[in-house]
């Protein structure tokens, strides 16, 4: 069954020579990859994300000119961002800026391909064989002093306003939830929903059509007369999902 996945895109961001090597090797152990560049500093780093649209980086933190993480602070669109690193003082500061995961050096291939799968996971919106029993069938939101549960049937997206997460519901309204977006990527059945850009998670049963646009994403038009934009680098893994691949 793996050999019919579309292999994941991954640039390696790793300023010291004898460190990309091993990282090549550990790679090599993985299935369901293609290694499409090495970038050995930050700068360049962002130069070959632009330019070749990876699905994946695995992404060094101290390198000279630009570190890891103001990479990913400057990538207004960035793909998944694994950080593979000797250092464990920046993961807080990782995860905040909604990092796949924090690879400690050195680490095994078995942890390595952990984290590629979890990266493969989040890009498809979840697994095609999760279990709807085995996830919430209700989300609970506030409604102000007391707490709805709402159906999941009846979402149409989850969007980020002004900093706060919003439950958008198929009769119009919408509701303050209290986790993150990453929160809800992680329990929300992945089978229904999809993470179409950094701000947006939609209910891919209420996709109604879907156009280009001009930077290569879509616009997505969602029942309720909802437009959403589809980064470019979520097209194909959407495409999938809806059997268009």
């Amino acid at each position: 069954m793996n050999s019919m996945r579309a292999p994941l895109r991954i640039l390696i961001v790793e300023d010291e020579p004898l460190a990309r090597d091993r990282l090549k090797r550990l790679l090599a152990n993985v299935d369901d990859i293609e290694i499409i560049g090495e970038a050995t500093n930050g700068r360049e780093a962002l130069t070959l994300i632009e330019s070749s649209d990876p699905d994946v980086v695995l992404l060094d933190i101290q390198m000279p000119d630009l570190d890891g993480l103001r990479v990913l602070e400057a990538l207004d669109d960035p793909p998944a961002i694994i950080f593979s690193t000797a250092h464990d003082r920046y993961a807080l500061k990782a995860f905040d800026l909604e990092a796949v995961d924090y690879l400690l050096k050195p680490y095994s291939s078995e942890r390595l391909g952990r984290a590629i799968e979890r990266a493969r996971r989040l890009l498809s919106g979840g697994s095609e064989i999760d279990s709807d029993q085995a996830k919430p069938m209700r989300i609970p939101v506030e409604r102000g002093a007391s707490v709805e549960f709402v159906p999941i049937d009846e979402i149409v997206l989850f969007s980020v306003i002004d900093g706060f997460v919003f439950l958008h519901r198929q009769d119009g309204n919408r509701y303050l939830c209290n986790k993150t977006l990453r929160e809800f990527e992680d329990t929300l059945p992945g089978n229904r929903f999809f993470r179409i850009n950094r701000q947006a998670i939609a209910s891919l049963g209420v996709i109604e059509s879907y156009k280009p646009n001009r930077e290569g994403g879509l616009i997505v038009r969602l029942k309720g007369g909802i437009e959403q934009t589809v980064s470019r680098r979520r097209v194909r893994h959407l495409r999938a999902r809806l059997g268009l691949a």
